[in-house]
């Protein structure tokens, strides 16, 4: 199993560099089906997730990796979305406003 998992973390992150998001997330995703807890396919999900500004799957990979693995790496994403959700919120409020 753990050369399965080896494989799947090499392919995955080798499509990430690629610039193959779909793959990865593949890849990253066979992993968990192996390994629920595999903290670095959680996180790498979540930093796809974010690529794809798909900001609310991305905070919740973030948070599930940072909790099995606290790193200041983690941390440090997580912060970086929870800003960037709170711009977005603020230029919808000023939009709605300037729109009314």
């Amino acid at each position: 199993m753990v050369d399965q998992l080896q494989k799947f973390m090499k392919e995955a992150l080798t499509s990430y560099s690629d610039g193959n998001l779909d793959l990865a997330e593949e890849n990253f995703k066979k992993i968990l089906s192996l390994d629920q807890e595999n903290y670095q396919s959680i996180y790498n999900l979540g930093i796809i997730s974010f690529n794809r500004k798909k900001y609310t799957q991305a905070e919740e990979y973030l948070l599930k990796a940072f909790e099995l693995n606290k790193n200041e790496k983690y941390l440090i994403s997580l912060v970086e979305l929870f800003i960037i959700q709170r711009i977005m919120t603020m230029q919808q409020k000023c939009w709605k406003q300037i729109s009314c």
